[in-house]
């Protein structure tokens, strides 16, 4: 199999010069990391474990489209993926939960497994014959990116690889914050140590 050289940006000055070519605005895309990571700590102790990575995936995917959507950005639901999309560029965005995003020295990981709808969407990133190949489906013309908010509120924007339920290979990954300036104190009467587990919503279509 043929090996991926991943297109790793993470200059600043590049970031936002690749985003530009893409029609989008780090400071938004920063705002919805942001509005992802108070939501995930915006839960008590009385709360569920998997409250955390569903009010970041909720909250995300909701900022994604308030802030994103507009003269050049569509909101479109395919395959029960919710995602963003813009026809001209032949591209869409979905928002991920990871386990780390924007570093170096690791590459994300999704916190749920993928289903098969998001295995489909990916068979637009495919560059050889010999990496994994899905079943063709309606939107598999657009390349998908998918916005990756880390725990911590790192992010980044990246096109990735999905096969069985996991990524496996980059093609690009644009770092978009570290998080370095959010502010990671949960709010009163909230319980850290039972902030583990995620959870996003996988919606499997019914056999007929």
């Amino acid at each position: 199999m043929h090996a991926i050289n991943t297109n790793l940006i993470a200059d600043p000055i590049e970031v936002e010069m690749r985003l530009e070519k893409l029609h989008l605005n780090k400071d938004d895309l920063i705002s919805v990391a942001r509005d992802a990571f108070s939501a995930r700590h915006n839960i008590t102790v009385a709360g569920p474990k998997t409250g955390p990575g569903l009010l970041s995936y909720l909250y995300g995917t909701e900022a994604l489209r308030i802030r994103i959507v507009g003269e050049q950005w569509d909101q479109v639901d395919v395959d029960n993926i919710a995602l963003i999309r813009n026809d001209e560029l032949k591209i869409q965005v979905v928002f991920q939960n990871v386990d780390v995003a924007s570093s170096l020295s690791l590459t994300p990981k999704p916190t749920t497994k993928k289903g098969a709808g998001s295995e489909r969407a990916s068979k637009g990133n495919m560059l050889f014959d010999e990496l994994p190949q899905f079943v063709s489906t309606d939107n598999s013309e657009y390349i998908t990116y998918s916005f990756m908010v880390a725990p911590n509120g790192a992010s980044e924007l990246s096109q990735a690889v999905i096969k069985d339920g996991t990524f496996v290979a980059f093609i690009e990954r644009i770092f978009i914050t570290d998080a370095s300036d959010f502010n990671d104190d949960p709010i009163e009467g909230s319980a850290p140590s039972e902030i583990a587990s995620d959870f996003e919503i996988n919606v499997t279509k019914k056999a007929t």
